[in-house]
């Protein structure tokens, strides 16, 4: 655990008010005093300042806030000459040519609210902060999460990658749009898959229908390419590459995303071209080794992927209603762009059965698998799970997960002592008097957060609610499977390191459902899981030791040790994880009992919230090997 630094005193006077603290109400001085400990906590203690500086931490307008760049450009304030926005944080730093201007600037700020910018009740707070730390605020930020405008601001571009900008006209756009709408309504094209995989949009296909769940081909010889669509991918595709000959018109609501996937090679040829229609969007692409890259496609852009950026690397929409997008200035700031409905004609050409692919990317490729091969599922889809287990899931669970933590509870306990940061800022931001439900509340930790919440832990192990009960938390023994509450009850949810002890899809997915059926519409809910991913942008997680330090130090090579009985692979603390399902140690001194884990993957969790069609998406990101979502309960009827 680490040791926090306390927050410097409260200053008697503050940047833009006009009165000594002590003359303000003592509601207002509480406020004050809550917000400059949340600060404190969320950028930490040593950015704030008591002396006048030429940096101002403005408390409430932060990208969590849904406060972007322009909108606090748009205020005018003399002397600004930077925006410095920490992702994920509900506070942002403006930075000014000298304290005078900071100083003037907070007098418009402090204690008031932004209208037409902010959330309706959000008042700012504002306080001095050090120039040179602020700066390092930004630098720390995931840059996955903001997508880039300018291709030439990255070095790290998947080779075979290009991005064209109104490559389409309006009026071009609208005729396309028109004719994918008249397709759509007719319903004699609209792909309904039982399974689920598209219950996030809506496909039509000319050319060749493409079977999903099979990853093959069918040739629909009376739906050639529309003229208006043929001509678009004639313009667009350059001259060296073949014609395009199957067309996806791909349709998203807002807030629709697809999950991290590569193209069936075996399908397809060696290139695609996706034309944007309607609204932009985030366009994220991985591969392991290297770092991610997030693109912004705006509306009528034209992105072209061929070679490895085909081929190998992994692409992904984002589900989620608002997008980071890096601001058009050089101030390093972003902006949210908020998106609408969205059309994605996606050209390819079908493969011949007698050009088979021969990419020489064997971990990708399913040419060798055949059609049916399974590289255009998401990694979590195609993961082998039950199928290798001996025991039921429910037993499995008792036996490897509820047994487990029953008799490891002191020592477990004994573990966890401080809050994730991101989980407290989530809590530090409900509001008084909240009734929060923590599912699987361990020890309690996060119920202690406020004093002013009303905390309610569930957890599905006895010792673990004893535990809780003899810290004089209110907690009952429950299965998250089954709540024994009633419908629409709390204003907010946490389910932190759950949801990975479930052994198949749709015991998460009910999970989650039961999780939404109990929360009141609108309720703000924080989702932690267990990444795969335990390395990002070539750090290591704190869960990864040192290479010399590691467990299978030198011995990288060894084959993954299953266990008889149910056929899962056996982790090996510290080491990087080899499968989705797997049996994870958990060692004391006396002892050693296996953990079941189910591993998420790059949008894993964030797809299966969104296939509920119970949440609005407000954010999924990645926290130091776990990956997490923040959702908002709708106002849809649990099934």
């Amino acid at each position: 655990s680490h040791q926090t630094v306390p927050a410097p005193p409260l200053p008697q006077c503050l940047p833009g008010l006009q009165c000594p603290l002590a003359q303000l109400s003592p509601r207002q001085r509480r406020k004050i005093s809550r917000k400059w400990h949340q600060a404190a906590s969320a950028a930490g203690s040593t950015v704030l300042s008591a002396e006048p500086t030429a940096c101002l931490l403005v408390a409430n307008a932060g990208l969590h806030n849904g406060i972007g760049e322009s909108n606090l450009v748009s205020l005018g304030l003399p002397g600004l000459i930077r925006v410095i926005q920490p992702a994920g944080q509900s506070h942002c730093f403006l930075l000014f040519h000298d304290a005078a201007s900071a100083e003037e600037a907070a007098a418009g700020l402090q204690l008031h609210q932004l209208a037409d910018s902010m959330p309706a009740g959000s008042v700012l707070y504002v306080f001095f902060a050090d120039p040179e730390l602020a700066v390092k605020q930004v630098q720390s930020s995931d840059p996955n999460e903001v997508a880039i405008t300018n291709l030439a601001d990255s070095s790290a571009l998947p080779p075979g990658l290009s991005l064209t900008l109104d490559a389409v006209s309006l009026a071009e756009e609208a005729e396309l749009l028109a004719l994918v709408d008249a397709e759509l309504d007719s319903g004699d094209r609209d792909v309904a898959i039982a399974d689920g995989r598209l219950r996030n949009r809506r496909v039509v296909h000319w050319g060749h229908e493409f079977l999903y769940g099979r990853n093959r081909l069918a040739p629909l010889p009376d739906r050639p390419l529309p003229p208006a669509c043929a001509t678009v991918a004639d313009r667009l595709t350059p001259a060296w590459l073949p014609r395009p000959d199957q067309l996806t018109a791909n349709v998203y609501e807002p807030g629709g995303g697809i999950a991290a996937h590569v193209d069936s090679h075996a399908a397809f040829g060696d290139s695609i071209l996706s034309v944007s229609l309607g609204s932009g969007c985030a366009f994220r692409l991985t591969r392991p080794g290297r770092p991610t890259v997030c693109l912004a496609l705006p509306p009528r852009s034209a992105l072209l992927l061929t070679g490895e950026a085909r081929l190998v690397w992994r692409h992904e929409i984002p589900a989620r209603q608002v997008d980071l997008v890096a601001s058009a200035s050089s101030s390093g700031g972003c902006d949210l762009v908020k998106r609408g409905r969205r059309v994605s004609l996606t050209f390819r050409q079908a493969r011949q059965s007698n050009q088979p692919c021969r990419c020489g990317f064997g971990d990708v490729c399913d040419e060798d698998r055949g059609v049916d091969g399974a590289s255009s599922l998401s990694p979590a889809e195609s993961q082998p799970t039950q199928q290798q287990q001996a025991l039921d899931p429910a037993s499995l669970e008792r036996e490897f997960v509820h047994s487990v933590y029953d008799s490891i509870a002191d020592h477990f306990s004994d573990t966890r002592h401080s809050r994730w940061p991101r989980v407290a800022a989530f809590l530090a931001d409900l509001p008084p008097g909240c009734l929060l439900l923590d599912i699987g509340c361990g020890n309690g930790k996060n119920m202690l957060a406020r004093r002013d919440l009303l905390a309610i832990g569930c957890d599905r192990s006895v010792a673990l609610c004893t535990v809780c009960a003899s810290r004089s938390l209110p907690v009952f023994q429950a299965d998250a499977l089954q709540l024994p509450l009633r419908n629409a009850v709390f204003d907010a949810a946490v389910c932190i390191a759950v949801l990975h002890h479930l052994s198949t899809r749709e015991r998460r997915l009910a999970a989650i459902k039961e999780l939404a059926r109990v929360s009141r519409p609108n309720a703000p809910i924080l989702i932690y899981v267990w990444a795969m991913e335990q390395r990002r942008n070539g750090k290591a997680s704190a869960y990864l030791k040192k290479p010399e330090e590691s467990d299978d130090a030198g011995q990288r090579g060894e084959q993954l040790v299953r266990d008889a009985r149910t056929g899962l692979g056996v982790h090996r603390p510290g080491s990087e994880f080899k499968s989705a399902d797997m049996l994870v140690p958990w060692r004391s001194r006396s002892d050693e009992r296996l953990r079941f884990y189910h591993l998420f993957v790059e949008g894993e969790l964030d797809q299966l919230c969104t296939d509920s069609g119970l949440f609005q998406l407000i954010e999924a990101y990645y926290d130091n090997g776990n990956w997490c979502v923040r959702l908002l309960r709708n106002d849809a009827p649990v099934s």
